[in-house]
């Protein structure tokens, strides 16, 4: 079975400019998601079929894991269920 680890990342700087190594950085809230190939082709492709004002992902790392916005936990949760509710086999009675 596919497993989803959704990890709440947050810094204290929220949104301020840090300085790291001499440089000027910007820190950003967001979720980190570690998944199996599979299931990150299916988030990805989620984003992709929104309107741009709406796309979540912020970064993709690898074939394995995302970071998006905090708010899409919810929406990744429910859409990942409806999609496995619809492909999962009921025996009839």
């Amino acid at each position: 079975m596919n497993s989803i680890k959704i990890l709440w990342l947050s810094t204290k700087f929220e949104s301020s400019d840090l300085l790291i190594a001499g440089k000027m950085v910007n820190a950003t809230k967001g979720l980190f998601i570690s998944c199996d190939i599979p299931m990150a082709q299916f988030i990805i492709n989620l984003n992709a079929t929104l309107p741009a004002s709406q796309k979540f992902i912020i970064h993709v790392l690898d074939g394995t894991h995302l970071f998006v916005q905090p708010h899409a936990a919810g929406m990744i949760r429910t859409a990942i269920n409806e999609f496995r509710d619809q492909n999962s086999y009921e025996k009839p009675a």
